[in-house]
């Protein structure tokens, strides 16, 4: 599967202490200092799950 296809809907949200990313169609989420590496945390994250739901022939996208 060619990951670089994959399109995946997100939100930031600005918390007391930074920033919280979470990627609506995995449920898999993120913070960090900023916007942008909260981004850069929730894209490494989505890409390890998946990488690893592939890997183990389960769903990538959540169920509606």
């Amino acid at each position: 599967m060619d990951k670089s296809n994959l399109v995946f809907r997100s939100v930031i949200v600005k918390q007391k202490n930074g920033f919280t990313a979470l990627c609506l169609d995995t449920d898999v989420a993120s913070d960090g200092a900023t916007p942008e590496e909260a981004k850069g945390h929730l894209r490494e994250a989505v890409e390890l799950y998946v990488e690893l739901a592939v890997g183990n022939n389960v769903p990538v996208m959540r169920a509606e």
